[in-house]
């Protein structure tokens, strides 16, 4: 790259996005990404997509399931007991010979 292939020039830096189908033509490799005046854009190759990326990612509208992960340790049960298929037999129990 030269002094003169700068972007103040001018000069756009395209990435490709791996496997990425386009909204419109429905191709798969074709979608880039690019910046116009600071704000992130995509467009194809192929078709007349271009359009501004969004700069938030708006806030989920569904929460979460419980899962034992992210459950409070309070709610979560007890830890588990030793599974005894027969009685221990006892110290005293046993006697000595």
């Amino acid at each position: 790259m030269s002094a003169n292939d700068t972007p103040a020039r001018g000069i756009v830096r395209k990435r490709f996005i791996a496997a990425a189908i386009c909204p419109h033509c429905a191709t798969q490799d074709t979608v880039y990404t690019y910046q116009r005046q600071g704000r992130p854009h995509r467009a194809c190759t192929r078709c007349d997509l271009d359009e501004p990326l969004p700069t938030a990612i708006p806030p989920s509208t569904t929460s979460e399931p419980a899962t034992r992960v992210n459950r409070a340790a309070q709610s979560r049960p007890n830890p588990a007991e030793p599974l005894r298929l027969r009685p221990q037999p006892q110290p005293a129990e046993l006697g000595s010979p």
